[in-house]
């Protein structure tokens, strides 16, 4: 979502800077174990052609786009009666103003990635593979705003597929850390409307009680169990082994001068 893609930009970027590259004195800095990836239901805002620096995302090959052309009609349709990976989608939804991101609706985001589920997972697959060559271990970093649409709806199912997928490779013991921002990182900014102030608390609050319960399905007796059409998870495994909250609040709860770009520099430099 677009609070992760900030993240994962201004990661790239210290990446560049502060990382001694594998090819030396290279034109253009390679790191062949490091990968990334941006999972957006729009373009990200980011530069293409000419207008985008080596240290920019490329939105070519690091740009997963989960946007779904024409969603209304899927609705009209009912593309999605009687097919079991969508038990948990309201009927009454409309998407026709989601335009090309998820608007601020979390099932909106959600049945995106469910669209592309199956791409999605090869693709992780793929850039997964691709960083372990020559490499006996592997950590993955996952960054999601939590109270919009895109982030908010898809941050759990990324972080299982993830898992699944390392756990088929028989790397379940895989470092995965979930770095998750708060809805006060998104209050921060000044020129939100009072409805859109409205919708990511609702969000924000939804994801972080899933959170919770999810991080505990071992103790709760419970698994996450979710077809996604062409495969299925069941685990009592938590989405990530380590889990961080960012706020735009500091030690003592109050606000910080540009939250926004405070968390996402906070998240970055962890």
């Amino acid at each position: 979502g677009g609070t992760g893609a900030a993240a994962l930009r201004l990661l790239k970027r210290e990446v560049y800077k502060q990382l001694e590259p594998d090819n030396g004195d290279g034109e253009i800095p390679e790191y062949r174990n490091i990968k990334f990836l941006l999972l957006d239901s729009d373009d990200g805002g980011l530069p293409k052609g000419q207008e985008r620096d080596y240290s920019d995302l490329d939105v070519d090959t690091e740009l997963f786009n989960l946007y779904v052309p024409n969603m209304n009609a899927h609705f009209v349709k009912g593309t999605f009666n009687n097919k079991k990976q969508f038990d948990w989608l309201n009927r009454g939804i409309k998407p026709e103003d989601a335009g090309k991101g998820a608007n601020g609706v979390r099932q909106i985001g959600r049945y995106q990635l469910f669209i592309y589920a199956q791409s999605l997972r090869n693709k992780l697959e793929t850039i997964i593979n691709s960083a372990l060559e020559g490499q006996n271990e592997i950590t993955i970093h996952i960054f999601a705003g939590i109270s919009g649409g895109t982030g908010s709806g898809c941050f759990l199912d990324t972080c299982y597929i993830v898992r699944d997928i390392l756990a088929e490779m028989n790397r379940s013991d895989s470092l995965v850390c979930g770095y998750f921002f708060l809805p006060d990182v998104n209050l921060a900014n000044p020129e939100l409307s009072e409805l859109k102030k409205i919708g990511i608390k609702i969000n924000g609050y939804a994801a972080l009680k899933e959170l919770d319960y999810v991080m505990q399905l071992h103790e709760r007796e419970d698994w996450f169990e979710q077809s996604y059409g062409s495969f299925s998870i069941k685990t009592q495994e938590a989405p990530v082994r380590l889990c961080y909250l960012l706020s735009a609040t500091d030690a003592q709860g109050r606000n910080v001068v540009n939250g926004y770009d405070y968390a996402i520099n906070v998240a970055v430099s962890h």
